[in-house]
């Protein structure tokens, strides 16, 4: 009776995946996965018409890079391995700094709870969304804050999901990124942590937090260096609507290096006797909005505005300045072409009022939020300079980047700022120079966007400030628009008795 060999089995005893493997997997499943989440997040909108915020947007936005990042990812891992790690980073920041905004996005929901802000639009300040994006979904989506409509899904808001969802992809990218680093297989891995130690697996876990910690940091410190001048500023061009306000306003013409650029000189009588315009007591305020506002429908285009103006214009002249790329003036923001506009601005003026090079004329300055930057910078540089007022005014970009960020963000990204506006040294410069000129703020105590503590460190170091903490008031300039207001311009102009 012949006897056969026995034929040994070929099936693998155990399994093994390989680094290529393991990437693949993992491109797959954050591919699929973050797939999934865009395409039941945009479901639940059509069928319940859930509200979005301009932060829900952002966080989709980067969930959609996760997705194409992955398919590229998985497409070539196998044939080029080093940048399948490319890849791998790549989704790590993003992770990372979906995970930064999602925990900036519920702390701000715990904090701000008056004075007219939503923390949507406080987080939204440091969001920048490509406007080909954004102009979509503005169009075809209501926009509401999430901490005014408390909607959410399984009795979580969508904030708390967007924390739970990265802070899950989170802990895979470190586990994926410790396994690759370590050259772990399945099974070695299995059988070393079977022998492991408690500071084995305190080191498994050091090491996923530290790659966590890692991600946000370098993701969050890259977006806000490329995104500086995009959070920033926020340039508002005019519309054919606007067109109605230009009868409060004579423009002025002028022309920086690049492009032609506008002044809207406000006066209750709008054409001034030359006489009185070449008179000696000449005063001049010049008037500087925000990051995202403009001259005629920020300002003019208010009542309450008009009739600060109105009043203001009996003893002086108004000038309202764009700063290049706002309004219908060419360019781009910076630090600066804001300031050389200014002064260039206010050279026009003075021709266009047919001024001579000798003939002196008071100029008084207010700013609110990032024109106060401006606004003390050109101070230091404009000779007749009697006053100054400043509404809601910062430190400096670093302490803005500080009090968002963290201070350990802060010094990462400093040395990278292009605009820094030192605003407290600026005032102590300016101080020292025209010790004459007073300057007066006003700060709301409910601002979330530029918090209150940025003027009250202001007059700490600068006790000649003369200081007005409005209770109850936000960012908006709009509240300042008061009776209070007018008395201090007044008074710098000697109009009233003090």
């Amino acid at each position: 009776m012949t006897s056969h060999p026995q034929r040994r089995s070929t099936l693998p005893t155990h399994f093994c995946l390989s680094i290529d493997g393991l990437l693949r997997l993992f491109f797959i499943a954050f591919g699929l996965g973050y797939f999934l989440i865009l395409w039941f997040s945009f479901l639940l909108d059509y069928l319940f018409a859930y509200p979005m915020c301009e932060i829900c947007l952002l966080q989709r936005f980067l969930m959609f890079l996760i997705v194409v990042s992955s398919i590229l990812g998985g497409l070539v891992v196998s044939s080029a391995q080093r940048l399948g790690y490319v890849f791998l980073c790549a989704n790590g920041l993003l992770v990372g700094l979906g995970l930064a905004f999602a925990v900036a996005h519920l702390h701000m929901m715990q904090t701000v709870t008056s004075g007219g802000a939503s923390a949507c639009q406080v987080v939204s300040e440091m969001a920048f969304i490509p406007d080909f994006l954004s102009e979509y979904f503005h169009a075809h989506y209501a926009f509401v804050p999430c901490d005014q409509v408390k909607s959410g899904f399984l009795g979580l808001s969508f904030p708390m999901w967007s924390l739970l969802i990265y802070g899950a992809s989170a802990i895979v990218f470190s586990l994926v990124v410790y396994l690759v680093v370590t050259q772990f297989r399945s099974r070695s891995f299995v059988a070393r942590i079977r022998e492991a130690r408690w500071f084995a697996w305190c080191r498994l876990v050091f090491t996923m937090v530290l790659v966590i910690l890692f991600c946000v940091w370098i993701s969050a410190s890259i977006y806000v260096i490329m995104n500086q001048r995009n959070i920033i500023y926020r340039p508002e061009r005019y519309t054919t609507h606007d067109a109605d306000l230009l009868k409060y306003v004579d423009v002025v013409d002028y022309t920086l290096d690049m492009g032609p650029q506008q002044a809207y000189a406000f006066s209750s009588q709008k054409h001034i006797p030359k006489h009185k315009a070449q008179a000696d007591t000449c005063k001049l305020w010049i008037v500087l909005s925000g990051r995202d506002a403009v001259a005629l429908n920020g300002y003019v285009g208010k009542p309450y505005w008009r009739r600060l103006f109105e009043a203001v214009t009996s003893d002086a002249q108004v000038l309202l300045i764009d700063y290049p790329g706002f309004g219908a003036n060419a360019g781009s923001p910076t630090e600066k072409a804001n300031r050389d506009s200014v002064l260039a601005a206010h050279k026009a003026w003075r021709e266009q009022r047919a001024f001579s090079a000798t003939q002196s004329c008071q100029v008084y300055l207010l700013a609110h939020s990032m024109g106060t930057g401006v606004a003390v910078d050109v101070a230091r540089s404009l000779p007749d300079v009697h006053g100054v007022v400043l509404l809601s005014p910062f430190l400096s970009i670093h302490d803005m980047v500080k009090g968002v960020l963290g201070g350990w963000m802060a010094w990462t990204v400093w040395p990278f700022l292009w605009d820094r506006y030192p605003t407290v040294d600026r005032l102590a410069d300016l101080h020292q120079a025209k010790p004459q000129v007073p300057l007066a703020i006003f700060h709301g105590d409910q601002d979330f966007v530029i918090p209150v503590w940025h003027s009250q460190n202001m007059v700490k170091t600068n006790r000649w400030i003369d200081y007005h903490q409005v209770s109850g008031l936000g960012h908006s300039k709009d509240g300042f628009a008061d009776h209070q207001l007018l008395l201090v311009m007044q008074r710098m102009m000697g109009a009233v008795a003090d």
